[in-house]
């Protein structure tokens, strides 16, 4: 046997024709329904295998009555897999107020094909810094797109169109929304949860939401002097406006006042949005900064942290390239910190970064002051009242935002 390493995903071609039109979008679909029949039958069948003792061979010999009594029991032991059909399931989504493209691609998709055609072989990491485009359809053909498809989609995408791999994880997707009774549909009482601990970049936010906003340059940096953090660096080289930012402030996150299945669909919620932002955070991922300034007990959840956890890292086709920690205090440090080398699996532990200082200078470098809040060591002032957040979330679903202080006191005043 060879000891060559077999080529990643990522490493090879993308092998759909790029930019994608409603026909490749079509085959493209329809080889990844069959990839997740594969998939979900091998599973199905080891699982039948498992709960009910025996073969194949010898289930199809078993009387009606007998099938629908062994029925009975795989749908007690697992809902998720009792069905013979991966895509007739209740708790799929198929409708949503998180879009299934970007808001930026379907506003796009009037003027065209992208004036850069991709070469032939071209790596889809390399089209998408290349490229602001993916699609090639037009509003109307985007419109048509079935919910649930666009998202199929998506699992390729995070894949690199890896048909094995993103089928695989659109199974454990559909286990985890059953578990958890999640849903990409807007609920008010979400509004709560966002009230300053998840803030989008506002220079992403515009990006994202407005396809006439135009990027500017990203600043030159130096070299890092910590060996760490170069390391680190080099591992991840991804540096662009575009890459989008969330800031997340743990003080605001007081669990002892939350409904955790609410946090936890509010949060889903959060983090589909940021999935559904643009097909850059699919193939390349987003910046995770973590605060933990002023942050006590009450702010940290074993069962939200494990879900989380278990979310980004199975379930949601979302990347993370890097995560910043800063202002963490003693118990973060020598004990929050090491359960991460234990919870979070290896490959994205080591995207983790502890900043030493309260200055975040690693922060400031690896992603510029124009696009940070003062408390990560940048020059955006964000509001505490998770306003920010909730504007982003209402231009994604493309709904009309009112910040609720102003509105209240324009009520007051007609009184």
């Amino acid at each position: 046997m060879s000891d060559k390493k077999k080529p990643t995903a990522s490493s090879l071609p993308c092998p759909v024709a790029l930019p994608i039109t409603k026909g490749t979008f079509d085959d493209v679909i329809a080889l990844f329904r069959h990839e997740v029949v594969q998939q979900y039958t091998v599973q199905r069948e080891k699982f039948m295998d498992d709960t009910l003792g025996s073969t194949a061979e010898e289930r199809k010999k078993r009387s009606q009555a007998d099938q629908d009594k062994d029925f009975a029991a795989l749908k007690k032991a697992n809902p998720v897999l009792a069905s013979s059909d991966p895509f007739k399931a209740a708790w799929l989504p198929t409708k949503g107020d998180v879009p299934s493209i970007p808001p930026r691609e379907v506003a796009m998709a009037a003027q065209g094909l992208h004036p850069v055609e991709p070469k032939e072989g071209l790596m889809l990491h390399t089209f998408m810094e290349e490229n602001d485009r993916l699609l090639a359809m037009s509003p109307e053909e985007i419109q048509s797109i079935d919910y649930l498809e666009g998202w199929m989609l998506r699992f390729i995408l995070t894949r690199y169109f890896d048909f094995e791999s993103a089928a695989t994880r659109f199974i454990k997707m559909r286990a985890m929304f059953h578990k958890h009774n999640l849903t990409y549909t807007y609920n008010d009482k979400f509004t709560a949860v966002y009230n300053g601990g998840f803030t989008m970049s506002p220079m992403y936010a515009q990006y994202c939401t407005d396809a006439s906003f135009e990027l500017p340059p990203m600043p030159e940096v130096g070299e890092p002097k910590d060996e760490t953090e170069k390391k680190a660096r080099t591992a991840h080289p991804y540096r662009t406006h575009r890459t989008p930012i969330i800031m997340a402030r743990a003080r605001f996150n007081d669990f002892s006042k939350f409904d955790m299945e609410v946090f936890k669909k509010a949060w889903f919620f959060f983090i589909s949005a940021v999935a559904a932002s643009s097909y850059y955070e699919q193939t390349h991922g987003h910046v995770m900064m973590m605060s933990g300034k002023d942050s006590g007990m009450s702010n940290m959840n074993r069962e939200f942290g494990n879900f989380a956890s278990e979310a980004i890292q199975t379930v949601t086709p979302v990347k993370v390239q890097r995560i910043f920690m800063c202002h963490q205090g003693w118990f973060f440090n020598n004990i929050v910190s090491p359960l991460f080398k234990l919870l979070l699996s290896e490959k994205l532990y080591g995207k983790m970064f502890v900043s030493s200082s309260s200055k975040c200078k690693e922060l400031v470098a690896e992603c510029g002051k124009e696009r940070i809040g003062v408390e990560f060591g940048g020059q955006v002032e964000l509001p505490d009242n998770g306003s920010l957040t909730r504007k982003w979330l209402f231009a994604m679903m493309g709904r009309e935002y009112k910040d609720e202080e102003s509105s209240a006191t324009a009520d007051s005043e007609k009184k």
